[in-house]
C-alpha cells in the first residue's frame, strides 16, 4: 500500500493524524505541498511574510528529511490538478489529508477528490487543526452555538469525556519516502514563486518548541499580563498554529492539568479558535458579510482609511499598533481590539476594509480568528461586543500602556514627551511643543477624528440599522 499525504496547514512530522495514519497502514508514504497558484497571484507583496515562512518551513522539514532519503515534492500550479497528477504518477493508492474549514479549502477538496476517485485513488481526512468540529459541539436542538460562553463550557466537559481528542499512534517517519521523477523536485526557489526573502522575519525560528517552553514558564501569569502590550506576556504561538508547526493538541496538552488561572485564560483563548472555526465552517456566508447589522451604512473615507493603515490617524496607542503590524507582520491582541474599534467605530469604515488589511499583513492570519475578532470589534459578528461599546483609545493607552512604553518603541517621534501628553493628546499645547521639542501635524498628526462625537454618530449608525 502506497500513501500520499497532502501538507498543507500541518506542516510538522509528528502528532500529524494524516500522516501518523499514513505511516501506520501504508508501506510508503509520499509527501507534497503545492504553493497554490490560485492563493499566490492574489497577493502583491513580493516579499509576502507568510509565503516566506511556508517556504523556510518546508526547506526546514526537506533538510531534515534528507538525511533520511526521504523529501517533500514541492509544487507550483493549482491543487486541483497538481495533486492527482502526482498522485497517479506514484501510482499510490490513496491521498491522506488533513481537514480544512474554509469555503475555498472545501471546495478545493472536493474538486480534488473527484479527479482522484476517477483515477480510482482514495482520499481519506481527518481532524487536525481543532480539538473538536462543528459536528461534535452542538446545543440541545442539535446546532452550533452562536454563544461562546455556553460554547466554552460545553467543549470543556466534552473534553473531559474524550481523552481521544489527544490520543494518536505517532508517525513512523522511517515509512516515508521519496522518488525522483521527471519534472518533480523536493526544492523551488522563490524566483521560480515569484517572490523575494521577507527581511523582517528572517530571523523568525520555525520551529516552535522552544517558543512553548518559553512560554509555559510565564503560563502563569498570563491572566495578569496578557493586555500590556509592551510586556513580552503573550505566547507567540499563533504563526506555528496558524501553519501546524505545532498541534493543537500539544498546546492543550501543555496546559493540562488547567490548575492555575493563567491556565484556563489561556485555554480559553484556545476554545476561541475552535468556536470561531466552527462557526465559519456552519456560516460560510460570514467571510464576506455581517452576521448582523448588515445595512449598517459605512462612511469608508478613503483619507482616514490611508491614515489608519500608515499609523497617522494622530491616536497613538493605534498608530504604534498600526506599525508594529506594517513592520513586524504581528501586533498585540488588546491592540488588535483597539485598532478594530477604533476603525469601525470612531472611523466608520467597513469592518471588512480592515480585516482584509489584516489579512494582507499578518503573519498569523487565520481567516476564521480574524474574521471572528474583527466582526466582535465591529458588533457585526455572533456573541460580539454591544455596538455601544465602543473603546476609548485614549483610556486604554492609559490602563494598558502607563508609561508609554509600547508606544514610544513604534512611535519614536513621540519618545520625547512624558506618557501624560501621550495618553491625552489633545492637552499638547504650544508651549508643551516647544518644551519637548514636537511640533504636531509636522512631526506627529493631530487626531484625524474627533472621538467623542464620532461615538455618538457611530452609536445613531448602528441604532437605524437595528431598526431597518
Amino acid at each position: 500500500m502506497k500513501s500520499l499525504v497532502w501538507l498543507r496547514r500541518d506542516m510538522r512530522l509528528k502528532d500529524q493524524m494524516a500522516l501518523s495514519y499514513a505511516t501506520q497502514n501504508s508501506d510508503e508514504v509520499y509527501l507534497a505541498f503545492v504553493f497554490d497558484k490560485v492563493i499566490l497571484d492574489k497577493l502583491e507583496d513580493r516579499k509576502d511574510h507568510r509565503l516566506y515562512f511556508i517556504y523556510k518551513t518546508l526547506e526546514k522539514l526537506n533538510e531534515f528529511l534528507s538525511k533520511k532519503n526521504a523529501g517533500i515534492y514541492l509544487l507550483h500550479g493549482d491543487p486541483i490538478d497538481e495533486i492527482p497528477k502526482l498522485a497517479h504518477k506514484l501510482k499510490v493508492e490513496r491521498v491522506c489529508v488533513n481537514r480544512d474549514y474554509e469555503q475555498y479549502a472545501k471546495d478545493r477538496d472536493s474538486k480534488v477528490e473527484k479527479k482522484l476517485k476517477d483515477l480510482s485513488i482514495e482520499m481519506l481526512s481527518f481532524k487536525d487543526q481543532v480539538i473538536f468540529e462543528s459536528s461534535e459541539i452542538l446545543t440541545g436542538d442539535g446546532n452550533f452555538y452562536k454563544v461562546f460562553t455556553p460554547y466554552k463550557n460545553s467543549w470543556l466537559k466534552e473534553l473531559e469525556k474524550k481523552e481521544d481528542a489527544f490520543s494518536i499512534r505517532p508517525v513512523n517517519v522511517s515509512k516515508i519516502t521519496y522518488k525522483n521523477i521527471k519534472g518533480y523536485s523536493k526544492n523551488i526557489t522563490l524566483d521560480e514563486l515569484g517572490f523575494e526573502e521577507a527581511d523582517n522575519i528572517k530571523k523568525r525560528d520555525v520551529n516552535p518548541s522552544k517558543t512553548l517552553k518559553e512560554f509555559l514558564k510565564r503560563i502563569d501569569r498570563y491572566h495578569e499580563d496578557r493586555d500590556f502590550p509592551a510586556l513580552d506576556s503573550t505566547s507567540h504561538l499563533s504563526v506555528y498554529l496558524r501553519f501546524g508547526n505545532i498541534s493543537i493538541r500539544e498546546l492543550v496538552r501543555s496546559v493540562r492539568p488547567t490548575d492555575t488561572e493563567g491556565k484556563k485564560v489561556w485555554l480559553s483563548e484556545l476554545v476561541w479558535r475552535d468556536f470561531y472555526s466552527g462557526f465559519l465552517d456552519v456560516h460560510n456566508n460570514i467571510e464576506n458579510e455581517s452576521y448582523k447589522y448588515g445595512s449598517v451604512e459605512w462612511d469608508n473615507d478613503p483619507k482616514l482609511i490611508k491614515a489608519w493603515k500608515e499609523g497617522r490617524t494622530g491616536v497613538p496607542i493605534v498608530d504604534a499598533g498600526m506599525r508594529q503590524l506594517n513592520q513586524t507582520g504581528w501586533m498585540h491582541n488588546r491592540v488588535r481590539m483597539i485598532v478594530g474599534s477604533y476603525l469601525t467605530k470612531i472611523l466608520q469604515v467597513d469592518w471588512r476594509i480592515g480585516e482584509k488589511y489584516f489579512g494582507e499583513k499578518l503573519i498569523d492570519y487565520d481567516l476564521a480568528s480574524n474574521n471572528g475578532g474583527w466582526q466582535w470589534c465591529s458588533s457585526t459578528g455572533t456573541d460580539a461586543a454591544p455596538y455601544f461599546r465602543i473603546f476609548n483609545p485614549y483610556r486604554q493607552s492609559e490602563r494598558f500602556d502607563k508609561d508609554a512604553k509600547y508606544i514610544k518603541k513604534f512611535v519614536p517621534e513621540l519618545e520625547k514627551l512624558p506618557p501624560k501628553y501621550i495618553h491625552e493628546p489633545l492637552k499638547i499645547t504650544e508651549d508643551i511643543e516647544k518644551k519637548f521639542g514636537i511640533e504636531l501635524d509636522k512631526d506627529y498628526p493631530r487626531p484625524v477624528a474627533d472621538y467623542k462625537s464620532n461615538r455618538e454618530k457611530s452609536i445613531k449608525m448602528f441604532k437605524e440599522a437595528s431598526n431597518a
